[in-house]
């Protein structure tokens, strides 16, 4: 469960740990992207649907628990989830979203920093114009990427019974690995405020 800042972010980690990841199920409608998705074992949520988040937590309990299974050929990799389902910069962390926490599972929380890049910031921000800011991106000579792995956080007996504590303590842990605030808005804020940019535009 890393922090969210940039379309980087599911590379790098698909990259260091090869995990599957929990996706958006808009992604899978194109053609070619969602057969990639499906061969890298993605897991679907459709996020306004609850027959669906309860599909995605039943698959994510099923991929977690076969860890544990003795025949390394039947486990699943392990489930890479952007709890805050959003991008946000570094230096403030949004709500982390239940779902990767309600299995009542251990999980490792990652911290992803991309601070070192002084000239451009990669957070992708909804206010910012699309093709502008992935034009920068090749304007750059270089970026810098540095990923911290923070310890396994076996959830307590409240945790395991409050998904919302559980989601909080590892988001703190993040933020304070990150010297970061954090804010109580949600993912739904952010799509909120975009679509009140687009009226705007």
């Amino acid at each position: 469960v890393p922090n969210h800042v940039s379309v980087f972010d599911a590379l790098i980690m698909f990259w260091l740990a090869a995990p599957a990841a929990v996706a958006k199920a808009e992604l899978f409608k194109n053609p070619v992207l969602g057969r990639v998705l499906m061969a890298l074992q993605v897991i679907p949520v459709k996020r306004e649907d609850e027959k669906g988040r309860e599909w995605t937590k039943t698959t994510m309990i099923k991929f977690a628990k076969s860890q544990a299974n003795a025949k390394r050929s039947e486990r699943y990799p392990q489930v890479l989830i952007f709890p805050q389902g959003t991008t946000t910069r570094e230096k403030a962390l949004s709500m982390f979203q239940r779902g990767a926490f309600l299995p009542g599972l251990p999980v490792q929380p990652v911290v992803l920093d991309y601070s070192q890049n002084k000239h451009f910031s990669l957070a992708y921000l909804c206010t910012r114009k699309k093709d502008y800011f992935f034009r920068r991106h090749f304007t750059q000579f270089a970026m810098f990427a540095k990923v911290t792995f923070l310890p396994l956080h076996r959830p307590s007996e409240d945790e395991k019974a409050d998904a919302t504590l559980f989601a909080n303590n590892v988001r703190q842990s993040i933020a304070d690995a990150l010297h970061a605030t954090t804010t109580d808005h949600y993912f739904e804020d952010a799509k909120l405020f975009r679509a009140a940019l687009d009226l705007k535009e």
